[in-house]
């Protein structure tokens, strides 16, 4: 059954107690109400050391940013092991998504960070 963006929002909080209770970390925040952030790390990626980071702008009525840490795995397969949505894209926000990576991750992960125009 397909709904409108704005009421598969509602079902983000089982979503993310369903991903805890399959082994993967999740954390959800809300403002007002409204999305703030979502951020998931899969249980596949936490022994990951060597990530590669983008963001894309999330194109639907609601909007954001969508936020995602990927890495290669033994067989050169790109594999995601984290993945954000962001309802503004700034420097707390990249902040707040590194520190949720960091949290989740067992090894001390090393960041290079740039945009390229």
């Amino acid at each position: 059954m397909f709904v409108a963006d704005t009421q598969q929002y509602q079902f983000l909080p089982a979503n993310v107690k369903d991903l805890h209770n399959n082994g993967h970390f999740a954390s959800i925040e809300c403002e007002n109400n409204k999305l703030a952030c979502l951020s998931i790390t899969y249980w596949q990626g936490i022994q990951a050391f060597e990530a590669q980071l983008d963001a894309t702008f999330i194109k639907n009525s609601i909007g954001g940013t969508l936020l995602i840490a990927c890495v290669k795995d033994g067989h050169n397969n790109i594999m995601i092991i984290v993945v954000a949505i962001i309802a503004i894209e700034s420097e707390d926000s990249w902040a707040w998504f590194l520190e949720h990576i960091k949290a989740n991750i067992n090894l001390q992960p090393v960041f290079f960070i740039r945009d390229v125009l």
